[in-house]
């Protein structure tokens, strides 16, 4: 199924994203005493630490709604076929004679 591949997709981008943010706290702290670049660096990735965890969240987001959306579709397709089968129940054969010959409603009796 396609929205448990994003789902997935969306969890390793999140794993991913950790792991770059990670690796840009410690790139931070690699640059010991030389302050003012340590700064520059902090200042330049704050910003930026979490674009990878917000894009995976809304990839997951987006694929949880998909899904959602899909199963309501899915109920509102029951309910609509359960009210055409009882309206087609309630049909005599001889008022609907083309829906009888296809199934619907009650059979006709010879």
């Amino acid at each position: 199924m396609v929205l448990v591949d994003v789902a997935a997709d969306g969890q390793s981008l999140d794993k991913a994203a950790g792991d770059a943010a990670a690796a840009g706290e410690q790139a931070a702290s690699l640059f010991g005493s030389a302050v003012d670049v340590a700064d520059a660096f902090a200042g330049f990735w704050s910003p930026r630490r979490d674009v990878g965890q917000r894009i995976a969240g809304l990839v997951y987001g987006k694929s949880r709604v998909v899904a959602e959306t899909a199963e309501l579709f899915v109920d509102a397709d029951g309910q609509m076929s359960a009210a055409a089968a009882d309206f087609a129940e309630s049909l005599n054969a001889g008022d609907a004679p083309v829906l009888a010959a296809r199934g619907f409603g009650p059979v006709p009796q010879p």
